[in-house]
């Protein structure tokens, strides 16, 4: 037989008071996703009901109930991994920021931009050259700077709090 000779018929039960009756989807434990037709007017209908799938035998009626249960637990917990992936992506962000804003702060040699900002802040009243002095007090910032923005990648899971006590203890700054 051809397929274009091959006809599908749709089954449309009518229920006994002359609707349409629906196709519905048990959800009960003896008769978990087994299809059924009912009368249309749920509230005040005429009570038909006829199966459509045949019944589930014993074994898939006590196993399929507990699938369902690990089922909604596995979706539950990639939820929550889901969340706590985009908590993650979110505090990478804050880290790239906080990087960005510290090497702007420093400087990309660790104490160009220091420098800058301290000396704009006192130019005209003869701090450049104290200012000299101090950056070369410091001797080791450029490189502690340079260690600690490379430490961000390690401590990326620091609130933006800690992160600001360790530059300050980096600096040997005492509050």
């Amino acid at each position: 037989m051809a397929s274009s000779d091959s006809t599908s018929t749709i089954k449309t039960l009518m229920c006994y008071c002359g609707k349409k009756a629906c196709l519905r989807t048990s959800w009960t434990n003896n008769n978990l996703r087994r299809g059924f037709h009912g009368c249309g007017d749920v509230a005040s209908g005429c009570g038909f009901f006829v199966w459509e799938d045949p019944p589930m035998c014993t074994r898939s009626k006590k196993i399929i109930p507990g699938l369902l249960r690990k089922l909604n637990k596995i979706e539950e917990e990639f939820s929550e991994m889901k969340n706590k992936v985009n908590l993650l992506h979110k505090m990478e962000e804050e880290v790239a920021e906080m990087k960005r804003k510290l090497i702007s702060c420093f400087g990309a040699n660790g104490t160009g931009g220091l420098k800058t900002k301290l000396g704009t802040v006192g130019e005209g009243a003869g701090i450049g050259t104290g200012l000299d002095d101090l950056v070369a007090g410091l001797g080791g910032l450029k490189t502690g700077v340079d260690d600690f923005v490379a430490s961000l990648d390690v401590v990326a899971f620091c609130s933006p709090l800690t992160v600001a006590f360790n530059l300050l203890d980096l600096l040997n700054y005492e509050m």
